[in-house]
């Protein structure tokens, strides 16, 4: 932010040459202007020279501020001063004058739009769907591909229809309304000393990437966002959940789950407001398709990857213990979390002591895939070893006990059929109690 007067006067005096007279001398007379505050040198440098330069002028033409990336600047408590410092000076009328402020949605940002002597004089122009950003995108890509057959070193070798629209449509996806991401796979396809069509694999993920980095630029921004997350352990947490619990991932759910008050799952996501959004619809949703990716790859995230296998072992294991204390009321999606999870000890005990009929399961089309996850699991004796044949039998007792169709919930294989003869070969309760009285 220390540039930014300094900048704004270097950009001010070709534009308009009769500041210079006003400006030159203050600066001549007080050669530490810029090291005062925010507030000061724009009083000292810009407004009051306007101001002066209207007195002596009666027609002016209205003058344009563009402040891009202000969340970019370092000090967030600056970001907001000059948020306020500009509107305030628009405001008061007193030069005609104009503020465009680009960026992204972080919390100071908003805070300080909301005030009510900055939202009473601005117009917030969000750019999401409703502006149709996946057009504008999509003919940001088109045109560029365009550029690249036809003037990149290597384009003659390129095919005249290359990328086909498939994967145009695929970049258009992950950019999730955002230029950033296109832009960055632009640039990364342009490099003149490689194919463009061997780069593109590289983003698509079917090519080794080496030594290059595709979306370095991209994972820098995404790094500096996740470096405002004061608790990373419990905002990491509540990501991965939302990644593994595709329905019902609502806020309210989140908290119940991972044992938090609805708003402290605000708290934790809060430093990510740009990224991340738990709002609109009460659901927590990625604004950016590109950001489990990056979450998920150590190379890009570094100190903020997510290990989705130990994740995924760690809600597996309070899956299980939420769903024995409080039924299965909340459909927790085991199956979805038994995915990804590791075979340790504490998920084998908890495994082979869930029992269907002690949480007043509901069966449904994913009974069949929860019992393949346990099957896929090799708890020392290898896959569909005896926690799965516990787990199998258990659930095929309850099925029948509960009279569902077998066929349509857990399939119909040998194995079933084998447990189902040896559920009813056992004697009832009824028989052996008789068979005690006649003893």
């Amino acid at each position: 932010m220390k540039p930014l007067v300094a900048t704004l006067i270097h950009q001010l005096l070709p534009s308009i040459p009769d500041l210079k007279p006003i400006i030159i001398p203050r600066i001549e007379s007080d050669p530490l202007i810029f090291t005062k505050s925010l507030k000061t040198q724009f009083e000292f440098l810009i407004f009051g020279p306007l101001r002066q330069l209207k007195r002596s002028f009666v027609h002016l033409n209205t003058l344009v501020f563009l402040f891009d990336g202000v969340d970019e600047c370092d000090d967030k408590d600056d970001q907001a001063e000059l948020i306020r410092i500009v509107a305030d000076f628009v405001s008061s009328n007193s030069f005609p004058a104009i503020a465009f402020f680009a960026s992204r949605s972080e919390a100071q940002i908003t805070t300080a739009f909301r005030s009510p002597e900055v939202m009473n004089v601005t117009l917030r122009m969000p750019l999401d769907d409703h502006y149709l950003p996946d057009s504008d995108i999509r003919l940001f890509l088109n045109d560029s591909f365009q550029k690249i057959r036809t003037a990149h070193p290597f384009g003659h070798f390129l095919d005249d229809n290359w990328p086909a629209p498939a994967k145009v449509e695929e970049i258009v996806r992950k950019s999730s309304g955002q230029f950033i991401y296109a832009s960055v796979v632009i640039k990364f396809c342009s490099m003149l000393d490689q194919h463009p069509e061997q780069q593109l694999k590289i983003v698509r993920g079917l090519r080794p990437r080496g030594a290059l980095t595709p979306f370095a630029q991209l994972d820098a921004l995404y790094r500096h966002i996740f470096s405002q997350v004061p608790d990373l352990e419990v905002t990491s947490l509540i990501l991965v959940w939302s990644m593994l619990t595709y329905a019902h991932n609502s806020v309210e759910n989140c908290a119940e789950f991972v044992g938090l008050q609805t708003s402290e799952v605000h708290v934790a996501l809060f430093p990510l407001q740009s990224v991340v959004d738990c709002t609109s619809a009460g659901d927590i949703h990625f604004l950016h398709a590109s950001l489990p990716d990056f979450l998920l790859d150590s190379e890009r995230s570094q100190e903020y990857h997510i290990n989705l296998s130990t994740w995924a072992t760690r809600l597996s294991v309070m899956a299980y213990k939420f769903v024995m204390v409080n039924g299965d009321q909340y459909h927790i999606p085991l199956d979805m979390y038994l995915t990804e999870a590791e075979a340790t000890p504490e998920l084998r005990d908890l495994i082979l002591t869930y029992d269907p009929d002690d949480v007043d399961y509901m069966v449904s089309p994913e009974t069949s895939h929860y019992l393949d996850c346990v099957k896929r699991l090799d708890f020392g004796d290898g896959p569909g070893g005896a926690v799965y044949q516990q787990q199998l039998r258990a659930f095929v007792r309850f099925i029948r006990q509960e009279g569902h169709s077998f066929k349509h919930s857990i399939g119909d294989s040998d194995d079933i059929y084998s447990i189902l003869g040896q559920i009813e070969s056992e004697p009832t309760l009824m028989e052996t109690d008789e068979e005690t009285e006649e003893d």
